[in-house]
């Protein structure tokens, strides 16, 4: 093998190591803006999904404290109909007991 085609053959083999080193630099950057991008979407799904889950955390709350005053609304409203009629009954049980012992009262010898 002369020198001249030692040289070109030199030549060739650093270009090709040159050339694959430069498009493996550039495979590198790609992929990097690649991730780079996904992780930015991760990112930004995350945000909004945050946001999302903390709306609807509030509204849930809103939701429930309707609920709840809702409900003790209706009890105590309730309660005062239960004792209402408790207080009926109770008031017809005496009245019931008085005529009960003014009839004995009025029967016995």
């Amino acid at each position: 093998m002369e020198w001249t085609q030692f040289i070109i053959f030199f030549l060739g083999v650093f270009g090709l190591f040159i050339w694959n080193r430069t498009e493996s630099r550039s495979d590198i950057r790609h992929m990097d803006m690649k991730i780079d991008a996904i992780r930015d979407l991760v990112y930004t799904v995350h945000k909004e999904t945050q946001a999302s889950l903390s709306a609807m955390s509030k509204e849930t709350q809103a939701n429930l404290d309707a609920i709840r005053k809702e409900t003790q609304a209706n009890l105590d409203a309730i309660r005062k109909e239960s004792q209402a009629n408790l207080d009926g009954i109770r008031e017809e049980m005496k009245d019931f007991h008085e005529k009960l012992y003014e009839i004995k009262k009025s029967t016995s010898p």
